[in-house]
């Protein structure tokens, strides 16, 4: 009698058992159902981006740089565009800047140290303005008229007129011997050719340059503080250098405009000298030209010459003008 007990209640419990484990059995299956329905994996942030863009009708904008590695869990698709914006903040550690309705920008935050110490790459300014003018790092100006390239306005490479077209260099009565630099006068600017100290520098009451640009090899404009080796010029210092090498071959050169007529040549007479020499003078008073008609009614204006009214004023005008220079090496 109780072995039949023994085995009847083996039987129960046997059967309690196997109800409990179908029981589990059940749940589990349908939770792994429901894990396989609705996964949870990581996508790369780019993606996500892609379909928030169909689903809200938005586009982003960002540098690919700062997406790259990126993954995450995409944000509910039940969500409010703000809170899924917050959603990715928070998630990526990125900056997401709402401009419009449908634009936005992603851009990492900066974190500025202050303690830090960065320094630039260095600039150099080869042109400018035009081809031979170049900037230097003591904030002097350099013009070479061999390289140089013609500005709007003139028709050769004339130094003092070619400066005027820097910063804080202008003349007021637009000439090019009067030269106001920085506020000065023109009696404060020191122009030395080739070391020397030049009292006259125009030609035609001032209108044109006393100095051939064809000779010239550098010149150094400096406004922003000279050099204590001038010791003078308290605007500016306006140095012209000439070649100081000696060339290996006869170098010459002519030309003419409508006003006067130059030469230039270079005589190497050995590996070690050299002569330098320039010429130029007008044709003012053998051929007159509409330039200088112009010019003659632009120095003589509002004066008695052009302004005679009833006065009869008999003129005999004969201008000219004329330079040269030598130069042994």
């Amino acid at each position: 009698m109780a072995k039949k007990m023994a085995i009847r209640l083996c039987y129960q419990v046997s059967k309690s058992f196997a109800r409990v484990l179908f029981i589990v059995c059940v749940f589990l299956g349908s939770y792994v159902s429901n894990s396989q329905n609705n996964p949870q994996k990581t996508q790369s942030l780019v993606s996500i981006l892609n379909n928030l863009e169909n689903l809200y009708e938005v586009n982003f904008t960002y540098a690919d740089a700062s997406l790259e590695g990126k993954s995450l869990i995409p944000p509910p698709s039940n969500l409010s565009l703000n809170a899924v914006l917050q959603y990715l903040e928070s998630q990526t550690g990125l900056i997401f800047e709402l401009l419009s309705n449908s634009n936005i920008i992603i851009r990492t935050e900066i974190i500025q140290d202050i303690t830090t110490t960065q320094f630039l790459d260095e600039v150099v300014v080869t042109n400018f303005l035009t081809r031979g003018i170049s900037l230097k790092n003591d904030g002097v100006t350099s013009i070479k008229p061999r390289q140089f390239g013609i500005l709007p306005g003139l028709i050769e490479p004339d130094v003092l007129q070619t400066i005027q077209a820097l910063p804080g260099i202008t003349s007021i009565d637009e000439r090019v011997s009067n030269l106001n630099i920085r506020g000065g006068t023109n009696d404060q600017n020191l122009i030395l050719w080739d070391g020397i100290k030049m009292y006259q520098a125009g030609h035609f009451f001032g209108l044109i340059s006393a100095f051939n640009p064809y000779l010239t090899e550098t010149v150094i404009v400096s406004k922003n503080g000279s050099s204590a080796m001038y010791g003078d010029g308290v605007s500016s210092i306006i140095d012209m250098r000439s070649s100081g090498t000696v060339n290996k071959e006869t170098e010459g050169g002519a030309g003419a405009n409508l006003i006067s007529g130059d030469a230039h040549i270079k005589l190497p007479f050995s590996k070690r000298s050299e002569l330098q020499v320039s010429a130029r003078r007008s044709i003012t008073d053998l051929l007159t030209t509409p330039t200088y008609d112009n010019y003659f009614k632009r120095i003589f204006q509002d004066t008695d010459v052009t302004n005679q009214g009833s006065n009869s004023i008999t003129q005999n005008e004969r201008f000219y003008f004329f330079d040269a220079s030598a130069r042994y090496l």
